[in-house]
């Protein structure tokens, strides 16, 4: 049984574990009784990790809250572990987040591969994007807890890193074809890492290499083919690490940053700025077709042009 957590004398949901059958009266079973948790004071983890939609929601800035969530999933994530449970279709979508205290709340829980007192019952989904590459091959019933460390550890990266998933980045010149975000999971094409990908470049507003290295590292476990992946708990212990070594940022009350590098944060927002200048000076720009300004090209223009430019010859002839 999962308690809710209590802070500052109000109880909130972590969990929505099914507590009871809900039989009709000829006593089929038509669903279950579980914890009601309060849409109207969370939100979807999707919504915590894109800046537009963070606006639109009135959510905060801060970047030490989107720490903290990802701690707290890898916490959610390390207690079901130890009960021997596997959430298998775990995604953003599948975790909210209370407005204000970002602790965790997992619903969709009776699709969980539970382990039962003498059989384990499978979980019946998994959603593409989050499966690891090993699995493939396996259909959601056989997934266990490598797809639960796998799916965490994209989670933990696209908060950390502004929304960008892990194995998204810039196609190379070289590349046959373009994969999908699935396919480069299968090919383990991770951009992010100590070596560069074959297929992909980071993204350009990444900030992956500000954070320290001791998570990277993790990081390259959890993506790299042929690593061990790092479990839940490991995930939650690198976190708690994370919140207790922040640096707070003097430019912008709502950055902190971990390393010597300075602030992540500044420079990918700093470069997104630079470059909205550079598109806005280029379409600022007169554009031309074989030397001759677009916007000039209207039929006036041109019986105009024609006109000056037979006065121009009469003039040179006499």
């Amino acid at each position: 049984k999962f308690d809710p957590v209590k802070v500052n004398g109000v109880d909130f949901i972590q969990i929505a574990w099914p507590e009871a059958l809900l039989d009709d009266d000829k006593g089929f079973c038509v669903g279950y009784m579980m914890p009601l948790i309060d849409m109207n004071k969370a939100v979807s983890l999707d919504h915590l990790m894109q800046k537009a939609i963070r606006k639109k929601l009135n959510l905060s800035e801060k970047y030490a809250y989107r720490v903290f969530a990802a701690y707290n999933v890898a916490l959610m994530v390390t207690e079901l572990h130890k009960c021997g449970h596997y959430i298998v279709d775990l995604k953003p979508s599948n975790l909210y987040v209370y407005k204000e205290n970002m602790l965790v709340a997992v619903v969709d829980c009776d699709g969980f591969s539970i382990k039962g007192e003498k059989n384990r019952y499978p979980a019946e989904f998994v959603s593409e994007e989050y499966i690891y590459p090993e699995g493939m091959s396996l259909s959601c019933e056989e997934m266990g807890e490598e797809q639960d460390k796998f799916a965490l550890a994209v989670i933990i990266f696209k908060l950390l890193n502004n929304g960008i998933h892990p194995f998204s980045g810039v196609v190379k010149k070289n590349a046959d074809s373009t994969q999908s975000i699935q396919e480069r999971i299968e090919n383990y094409h991770y951009a992010y890492g100590m070596w560069q990908d074959e297929y992909q470049a980071p993204h350009p507003y990444s900030i992956h290499s500000f954070l320290p290295q001791s998570t990277l590292k993790l990081f390259d476990r959890a993506f790299v083919k042929g690593q061990v992946r790092p479990s839940a708990l490991e995930w939650q212990i690198e976190l708690s690490n994370l919140l207790k070594n922040v640096k707070r940022c003097k430019k912008n009350p709502n950055h902190v940053y971990f390393t010597n590098k300075g602030c992540g944060l500044c420079v990918a927002e700093e470069k997104l700025k630079s470059n909205l200048r550079t598109i806005k000076e280029k379409n600022a720009e007169p554009k031309k077709i074989r030397g001759f300004e677009v916007n000039k090209l209207s039929r006036e223009n041109l019986e105009k042009d024609k006109i000056l430019h037979s006065l121009s010859e009469k003039k040179a002839m006499q």
